[in-house]
């Protein structure tokens, strides 16, 4: 917990790089702890917040390889956002009807419902 609320914190503190690090280590230590899941989401929003759309893809998509995730919506609409800021509106307005058709509870959706009006 004290490793994964470290990097939480560099993460809010804007240093993508060191949280990546620490969210990195966590997970190659154990892979199943309470909090791999969620390392691994987070990892996904290090590279995205550095601009680093193709690597946060791969990242989001190892989050639905962990079973019973709370962060599989939110992966799957970061993977949208992913493709929009790459300009591969196909497949960003493809990644956010997936995420609608499968997390329809998400409190997200009226923001993928706006991605998609812009596509």
């Amino acid at each position: 917990m004290a490793k994964y609320q470290r990097g939480l914190d560099l993460f809010h503190q804007r240093k993508y790089r060191d949280a990546l690090a620490v969210f990195e280590a966590l997970l190659a230590t154990d892979t199943n702890n309470d909090y791999s899941d969620n390392a691994q989401y987070w990892i996904g929003e290090c590279y995205f917040a550095m601009g680093r759309y193709k690597e946060a893809i791969l990242a989001f998509e190892k989050v639905f390889t962990f079973r019973y995730s709370n962060k599989n919506d939110y992966a799957q609409f970061k993977i949208g956002q992913c493709y929009f800021m790459l300009g591969d509106k196909q497949r960003a307005r493809q990644e956010f009807q997936q995420f609608i058709d499968n997390y329809q509870k998400s409190e997200l959706i009226p923001r993928a419902q706006g991605y998609l009006a812009q596509l």
